[in-house]
């Protein structure tokens, strides 16, 4: 970690999408371990892109589950955390909801952040 900024201009053209997503979503997901950081942005732009279910199935098996599709009028930021979590596995959605319970949240509040993303499509 450093105190000293870096700024980057980058010129954006319409369908553009940028993804703001806090170090929270990074340390919930031990995928981020497989993969380099340009997969592991290709991925999240794919899935922030509306981009089908199949276009992005040779991700599932690295990452172990399959992907729920888009939903018309669903919040991006919304999908891409379920998605890079639990995608259609009930069980791990399961999993990942009991940690919000109180005897959970006791168990494992050193070891899970706040995790928040931002999608803006140009």
């Amino acid at each position: 970690m450093s105190s000293t900024c870096t700024v980057q201009h980058h010129q954006l053209e319409k369908g553009d999408v940028i993804l703001l997503a806090s170090d929270g979503f990074q340390s919930a997901n031990t995928l981020w371990e497989k993969f380099t950081d340009e997969e592991r942005i290709r991925l999240l732009v794919s899935l922030a892109s509306n981009e089908k279910v199949p276009s992005l199935s040779h991700w599932e098996s690295q990452i172990g589950h399959s992907f729920a599709p888009a939903i018309e009028h669903e919040n991006i930021a919304v999908r891409v955390i379920k998605n890079v979590l639990f995608g259609r596995d009930t069980s791990r959605m399961e999993e990942e909801l009991m940690l919000n319970t109180k005897v959970a949240f006791d168990l494992i509040r050193d070891q899970r952040d706040d995790m928040s993303i931002v999608v803006l499509t140009i």
